[in-house]
């Protein structure tokens, strides 16, 4: 491998539940190295808001019989995650509708109340829809959100169809989970972003964040208005040192000090000092893995 990875162990039916912590330690034993690395159990636990089986709390405004649904109920989640967490296991929750966030902040909850001397890191990932109840919730649980904002800047124009006008104005508030003290990371979540092979690069991600824009595209409308807005030093926290944090990696990558391995890309612009709209647009001259080019060069 050139780059380093972090892999879970993906529960995406019930069946799996009994013996996810065993297969999870025999996955752990048989394929931790240097460059890869078992790092967490990921529940699958809801499905996605355009397929209509995102779970919600409410029904979907288009189709008012359905509010999705969760793979796995509070009843089976709820000691499911206690027991991750018991055997010092990081959970990721896959969470895009508010009930499903909500069901997953409860599972963690019990959680640190029962294993209080754990120390897990859990993470809920995508986290499209986050009640005003739930977003001091993740501060206070130390639970990172990790989402996508690639996102960002696709056309929602339809969107308000499915959820209605109070769930658009909640799409996605992870500027108000920063400022409530919540640890928040991004991906792609290639290649559900679609066919666009760029919508991988932290790059692209980084403009959409700091715009909530289409990519490039100044006079495109907002998503949420300006204050949704992430600034870009706290876009590329999210990207390093948050990130690192949430994988326990705070000691080896993140940032540029001495004795962590020298992970890192060398960028053609300073993206702190460009306009916003042309984040995207910046080359990597390089990166490095422990201090070696894999890509591009150096002078």
């Amino acid at each position: 491998l050139p780059f380093r990875v972090v892999a879970s162990h993906q529960i995406q039916h019930p069946d799996q539940v009994a013996s996810a912590i065993e297969r999870f330690a025999e996955l752990r034993s048989t394929f931790d190295g240097d460059l890869l690395h078992m790092g967490m159990i990921k529940i699958h636990n809801d499905g996605t808001t355009e397929a209509r089986t995102a779970a919600y709390l409410e029904p979907y405004t288009d189709v008012p019989s359905s509010s999705g649904a969760v793979l796995l109920d509070p009843s089976v989640l709820n000691p499911f995650v206690v027991a991750i967490d018991r055997a010092g296991i990081d959970v990721h929750i896959h969470a895009i509708g508010d009930r499903a966030v909500r069901e997953a902040l409860d599972a963690i909850a019990l959680a640190r109340a029962e294993n209080p001397d754990a120390d897990t890191r859990h993470t809920l990932a995508h986290v499209e829809q986050i009640t005003d109840a739930d977003v001091p919730r993740f501060a206070a649980l130390d639970v990172t959100a990790q989402t996508t904002p690639y996102w960002y800047s696709s056309d929602y124009a339809g969107q308000e169809l499915v959820i209605g006008p109070e769930r658009m104005m909640r799409l996605y508030r992870l500027q108000e989970l920063i400022e409530s003290g919540a640890r928040v990371t991004y991906g792609s979540d290639f290649p559900a972003t679609g066919e666009e092979l760029l919508s991988m690069s932290p790059l692209w991600n980084i403009e959409a964040g700091a715009t909530r824009q289409a990519i490039g595209d100044p006079s495109a409308p907002i998503l949420g208005g300006v204050g949704a807005r992430t600034s870009v030093e706290d876009m590329v926290r999210g990207y390093t040192l948050d990130a690192a944090h949430q994988l326990h990696m705070e000691d080896q990558v993140g940032s540029l000090e001495v004795g962590k391995r020298a992970d890192l890309v060398v960028l053609a612009g300073n993206i702190f000092e460009l306009p916003l709209h042309e984040i995207h647009q910046t080359g990597v001259d390089a990166t490095m893995v422990d201090g070696e080019v894999v890509s591009g060069s150096l002078p």
